[in-house]
């Protein structure tokens, strides 16, 4: 290991490779609460499957008891990684303020459906004074 004390921790790896990595360092210390920007942004397809393998790891306690998890908040712009993770709320927020709340699955459903987050945001505004 004494080769890599000389080298940045993540130098000549290639983005998904980082978040990887990034991840993995986020694991060894067992936090109570982690916060994750964009945990899937430049991660190719394949990989993502991994990541959210990781990230259900890091907030799950025990795994042999799934139900007892650690909090975490994951920003995405895509939601991509709600494919693969088992999150129990999602909020959108669109200049500073939450729109929506709820179910990830189905606000992501939604936002898929609507076109966009931004999107998604004015339609259930125009519901909601309609």
């Amino acid at each position: 290991m004494e080769r890599f004390l000389d080298r940045d921790v993540n130098a000549g790896l290639s983005g998904g490779e980082i978040k990887r990595s990034e991840l993995f360092q986020l694991l060894v210390t067992h936090p109570r609460f982690a916060m994750m920007d964009e945990p899937d942004s430049g991660v190719d397809l394949a990989a993502l499957a991994l990541v959210g393998d990781m990230v259900n790891a890091l907030l799950s306690e025990e795994p042999a008891r799934p139900a007892k998890r650690r909090a975490g908040l994951i920003i995405t712009h895509t939601g991509q990684i709600l494919d693969y993770v088992h999150a129990d709320k999602a909020d959108i927020m669109l200049d500073g303020r939450i729109g929506s709340s709820g179910n990830p699955h189905l606000i992501l459903d939604k936002v898929r459906e609507c076109g966009g987050y931004e999107e998604c945001i004015r339609c259930i505004l125009r519901r909601r004074k309609g």
